[in-house]
């Protein structure tokens, strides 16, 4: 949204509210579960990362697709990021370096999915640059 790039934060979270509501009524549950995370990923930004736990909460609930649910879930890890929950010693190794390389694999996977290949690519190559000198991975 253009208002929230350029500080109308007010004005975004209206655009986004009126955005849900009119997915609703065009029966497009998702696409408004998908505003809904733009919604939480601005409330981050503003720095109230309980709010946009929140958000993502009834996202979740109304999320039905499988690539949606993704989405949620994945912000909802941004959100405890941003708060620095404790991440379990048995999980610490996924990094940004491994998150990158997860999702070159994911793209990978999908370009077999007509996803194209580009894509892939420079999932990787992400992943290669964010790779620790040193690291056995």
């Amino acid at each position: 949204m253009v208002s929230h790039d350029c500080g109308r934060y007010a004005i975004a979270q209206r655009f986004w509210s009126y955005g849900t509501y009119a997915a609703g009524e065009a029966g497009r549950r998702d696409r408004g579960v998908e505003i809904v995370t733009r919604m939480s990923h601005q409330m981050i930004y503003l720095g109230h990362p309980q709010d946009a736990l929140g958000l993502l909460g009834v996202a979740a609930k109304k999320a039905t697709l499988p690539a949606t649910r993704a989405l949620v879930a994945s912000q909802t890890g941004r959100v405890h990021a941003a708060l620095g929950d404790d991440v379990p010693e048995w999980v610490s190794y996924f990094d940004a370096a491994e998150h990158a390389g997860a999702r070159a694999v994911s793209a990978r996977d999908l370009a077999g999915l007509h996803r194209g290949r580009r894509v892939a690519s420079g999932h990787f190559e992400d992943a290669l640059k964010l790779r620790k000198p040193g690291s056995t991975a």
